[in-house]
């Protein structure tokens, strides 16, 4: 009987506006717990991220109209999105930090990454050259934090001091941040992709903030 109670009390706060609400407010601390047990797991406070650029696009984004919609800014005609014709036109901008093509072949995620995927990432002390990582964005000469929104761009160069160089894929240079990256400002790798559901987190982070 008194199960049937809590349901009969259950069904009745759950119907019309008010069960909208309540289902609500249980989405949002279902995230949130379910984020704790991620960044537990994942030991980093960023186990899912969205990527919300096309700086790490091997293609022609179909949002961009402008002339650095081809990748590395270089047009040509009838692109085809594949790894040798991206080596093709980004291939050069590897060249200073002593990444060949086989070696590129060989790294995370050799295809880069679209708009909307959802990573997910991991906590780590040691970074190795090819990976993709999540990190905070610093002046390089005040050390302060550019923006809030962290990048998520490839490690192409690890100097003598631990200084961590990031370059995106579709961009072809350096960010004037991207050559000073301390391992406290970095949130972890990027070791899965789940794709388009970054579009639904931005979203729910737009909404509830979580």
């Amino acid at each position: 009987m008194k199960v049937l109670g809590a349901r009969k009390t259950w069904n009745r706060l759950t119907s019309g506006s008010l069960g909208i609400i309540i289902y609500a407010v249980l989405g949002v601390v279902l995230a949130f717990l379910f984020m704790k047990f991620l960044s537990f797991a994942l030991a980093t406070d960023l186990p899912v991220v969205a990527v919300i650029s096309n700086s790490m696009d091997h293609g022609i984004p179909e949002d961009s109209t402008t002339k650095f919609a081809y990748p590395c800014g270089r047009a040509v005609d009838n692109y085809t999105e594949n790894f040798d014709n991206w080596w093709n036109l980004c291939g050069g901008s590897y060249a200073k930090f002593d990444i060949s093509k086989e070696e590129f072949l060989n790294f995370s995620f050799k295809d880069g990454l679209k708009k909307g995927d959802m990573p997910v990432v991991q906590g780590n002390t040691k970074y190795k050259v090819g990976d993709i990582i999540v990190y905070t964005a610093a002046d390089c000469g005040t050390r302060a934090i550019i923006q809030k929104v962290p990048i998520i761009h490839r490690i192409v160069k690890i100097d003598q001091n631990g200084l961590i160089y990031t370059q995106g894929d579709h961009n072809g240079s350096q960010n004037p941040y991207e050559s000073c990256i301390e391992a406290g400002q970095v949130h972890g790798r990027v070791i899965f992709i789940i794709p388009k559901l970054g579009y639904v987190k931005v979203l729910v982070s737009d909404i509830f903030g979580v």
